[in-house]
């Protein structure tokens, strides 16, 4: 998963930052999981497809731009 996601945000180009965050005991406290955040968000439960990642990028992104 950790390389799927690191692929698809980088095909997003400048439009993404891609921030790592040792998954360590008070990360997963800090954050609520191990698993992979989208815009500090959980958006992706169990095995993801490459479509998935894009898709809930995606979203994020119109999210974020519909507030500008």
């Amino acid at each position: 998963m950790y390389y799927l996601i690191k692929r698809v945000a980088g095909s997003f180009g400048e439009k993404v930052e891609i921030v790592e965050i040792e998954a360590t005991p008070e990360t997963v406290r800090e954050y609520g999981t191990a698993d992979p955040l989208i815009n500090g968000k959980i958006k992706l439960y169990g095995p993801a497809s490459e479509q998935d990642v894009r898709e809930k990028i995606q979203e994020e992104i119109a999210h974020l731009h519909s507030h500008f």
